[in-house]
Parts: C-alpha cells; sequence; structure tokens
C-alpha cells in the first residue's frame, strides 16, 4: 500500500517540478544552468518522494486484516478493515488527507495548468518576435512544443479529476476497496482511478514520441548509433 499509493501521487506531483524547470528556463535562459543544478534537480525529486513516502508509512497502521466466515462459499474469507487506530485518530486522518488532497489533486494541476497557459504565451510571443526581426515565420518547432505542453497538460487533468471523485461522490467512488459500505459501482470506480494513475504515471513517454520531433529523433538516434556500433565491432572482429 505504501509503494501503491505513494508512488501514485508523486506522480502527480513531479509535473509541478517539470512546470518549474520549464519557466527558469524559458524566462531565464542564460542562467537555468546555474540555478537547476543536477543537485538541485535529485534533491527536489528526493524531497517528493520522501514527502510522499513518510506520509504513507503512517496510513499502514489505518487497516487490518480480519476473517470471516462466508456461508454460501463455504470457506473463510480475509477481509481488510479499518483498525481502531483509524477511529481514534479521526481528526488526524481528516487533516492528513486534506493535507494529501491539496498537496496532489488541487495545487500542482493549477500550478502545471496556468504554467503551460504561461509558457504557450511567452513561446508565442517569442515566435512573433523573431518573425518579425527575421522576415519569415520559424517553423514547427513552437507548436511541436506548445502541442506537447498541452498534451501533457490535458492528461495531467483528465488524471486529477477523475482522482477528485470520491470527493465529488463518496457514496459512489472510494480510494479502497476496504470499506464496508463497498458497492458494485465504487469496486468499478476504484479499478478505474487505479488504470488512469497508471496511464498519467506512464503516458509521458508516448506523448513526447508522438508531438516532439526532436525527442523522436533523439530517441531513434539512440537504436541507430548502437547499430552503427555493433556493425563496427563486427566488421572489426572479422
Amino acid at each position: 500500500i505504501i509503494i501503491d499509493y505513494s508512488s501514485g501521487l508523486t506522480s502527480l506531483t513531479i509535473p509541478m517540478l517539470i512546470t518549474i524547470e520549464r519557466l527558469v528556463t524559458i524566462f531565464h535562459p542564460l542562467k537555468v544552468s546555474k540555478i537547476i543544478t543536477p543537485l538541485r534537480t535529485f534533491l527536489a525529486i528526493s524531497g517528493v518522494f520522501i514527502f510522499w513516502y513518510v506520509n504513507f508509512t503512517y496510513t499502514v497502521f489505518w487497516t487490518s486484516l480480519s476473517d470471516t466466515y462466508d456461508m454460501l462459499e463455504n470457506r473463510t474469507v480475509y477481509v481488510i478493515i479499518r483498525s481502531s487506530l483509524y477511529d481514534h485518530d479521526k481528526d488526524i486522518v481528516d487533516d492528513l488527507e486534506d493535507l494529501w488532497t491539496y498537496s496532489s489533486l488541487r495545487i500542482p494541476p493549477l500550478f502545471t495548468f496556468i504554467g503551460c497557459i504561461i509558457i504557450g504565451i511567452k513561446i508565442k510571443m517569442a515566435s512573433v518576435k523573431r518573425m518579425q526581426l527575421t522576415g519569415r515565420e520559424v517553423s514547427g518547432s513552437m507548436n511541436r512544443t506548445t502541442k506537447t505542453l498541452l498534451a501533457v497538460c490535458g492528461m495531467y487533468t483528465i488524471t486529477c479529476i477523475i482522482m477528485l471523485l470520491p470527493y465529488f461522490m463518496p457514496q459512489y467512488a472510494s480510494y479502497s476497496v476496504s470499506e464496508e459500505t463497498s458497492t458494485g459501482i465504487s469496486q468499478v470506480l476504484y479499478q478505474t482511478i487505479n488504470v488512469v494513475m497508471c496511464i498519467n504515471s506512464s503516458c509521458n513517454f508516448i506523448i513526447y514520441i508522438v508531438f516532439n520531433k526532436n525527442f523522436r529523433d533523439a530517441y531513434k538516434a539512440l537504436f541507430i548509433k548502437n547499430r552503427q556500433v555493433n556493425a563496427s565491432v563486427g566488421r572489426f572482429r572479422k
């Protein structure tokens, strides 16, 4: 449960860091190498992981394993139920859930959405200015970058909206299948939330491949260079 929830919410937080990096790159292109260093990047990413993993380490004690006898199946069934600690620390639970909501599903999506708009406007302004100076329109680099940003932002926004379903429809959606009031609809929505989170965590690579020619060319070059190196080694051995 720690790896599942912590990694999932980490994937919802990291796009905000990527947006910050892009904003710094666009507004301070000459200073970006000094502002965003490998060490600072490592510390920022590590901080996000540590934050979420520490938070969800405590939640392990909110559940316990219980057994019940199923008369229809004529067998003992084990289920996950809320522990006494969960009921005892209800105020802490509510505070933590609010913290998680704002830290993963409200502040990061809003910041990323606004950041993408600012980046798009800045790129458009730079493109117009360059066209005025050179007298010709710049190639589709700006359009590709804008499409990539919009695609990432769109997928990210959809994911966050679906992740907020338990707050909008608590009677139907839930982040856990251990609740005693679980229904068929809540089971389906629970699995839907998990699938959407997995897609959001892994789709950025596909988005960059589809929308960004530079990234696509760089990815192809990896295999072309490897084939050339292997061919050269083969000829040398012969």
